[in-house]
């Protein structure tokens, strides 16, 4: 495939005396930067200037959730640093940008073909290398090579003790009946699993894996949430309520009302391991007074 600013093309076999023919697939296409194109299950990938495009044998916009906040929010005078990666392991498909306010990549945002949904972050990263002959993905930035979904911990220096890996996995806000009424959370059942999780420090202090599960609610989009120390023991009507959970944790009770609501499930301790299932959250009708 042959790809210009403007359009893409094809380079055939031929087998006759002109050996190769090139043929134009599509004059309506942009390409930001020459090293943002990515081949998964013979589909081919690319980022464009204001959207991103597929070809499975004609080509197509890939429709993306985070095209507002991939493309408005980036840095395109330096689109050619912008590259492509995949992690076939688990079916995704990395691309790495520089947002509006760097000049070098800072970002990143992810494209799963076989759940067919997006997810983003802040990461900064020059080259990426899929598995192939070697086992884990490896990747690149400022002179260090990472080795990408090999271990549980942050390794800053070979031989000192590992840190924790603060991660987390937060929901968009969630629309509850159309936005008439509040609705009142009560209780969370959670569905996590910590298989190949640590149980026990080099030491051989035992060790829980937990993770903090949290709840928000607003009263009107953009509005900014109180807080809750203590799951359930506020009575606020705005509140964000968290607990910790762990293998054994059956329910949590938790207490927050509003017109929306989001989940968030966060990771700060050494050693854990998570894979997150569904989570169901008990919650009824408040009426509409706010």
């Amino acid at each position: 495939m042959i790809f210009t600013d403007i359009s893409l093309s094809t380079l055939q076999f031929l087998g006759t005396e002109e050996v190769f023919a090139i043929q134009e697939i599509s004059d309506s296409i942009n390409i930001i930067g020459p090293k943002v194109v990515v081949e998964a299950n013979n589909v081919v990938y690319w980022m464009g200037a204001d959207k991103f495009f597929m070809y499975d044998g004609r080509v197509n916009t890939l429709p993306c959730t985070l095209k507002q906040y991939v493309f408005e929010d980036m840095n395109k005078d330096n689109g050619f640093l912008n590259f492509a990666g995949l992690n076939s392991e688990f079916n995704e498909i990395i691309w790495f940008y520089c947002s509006s306010e760097s000049n070098s990549i800072d970002r990143y945002v992810i494209f799963n073909y076989e759940e067919n949904i997006w997810y983003y972050g802040n990461l900064s990263r020059d080259a990426w290398a899929n598995p192939g002959t070697i086992k884990f993905p490896l990747a690149t930035f400022n002179g260090y090579v990472y080795r990408h979904e090999d271990g549980k911990d942050n390794v800053v220096t070979p031989g000192a003790d590992p840190t924790a890996i603060e991660a987390f996995i937060e929901s968009a806000d969630i629309g509850i009946d159309d936005g008439d009424n509040f609705v009142l959370t009560k209780r969370v059942i959670p569905d996590v699993n910590f298989t190949n999780s640590d149980t026990a420090t080099a030491g051989g202090a035992t060790l829980t894996p937990e993770v903090q599960i949290t709840v928000g609610v607003r009263n009107f989009p953009g509005a900014a949430s109180g807080t809750s120390d203590v799951a359930g023991s506020s009575l606020s009507r705005d509140v964000v309520t968290t607990a910790g959970v762990n293998q054994f944790t059956n329910q949590v009770y938790v207490r927050a009302r509003g017109r929306q609501m989001n989940f968030k499930i966060a990771s700060e301790d050494v050693g854990v391991q998570l894979q997150l299932g569904t989570t169901r959250i008990d919650f009824r009708p408040d009426g509409r007074r706010g």
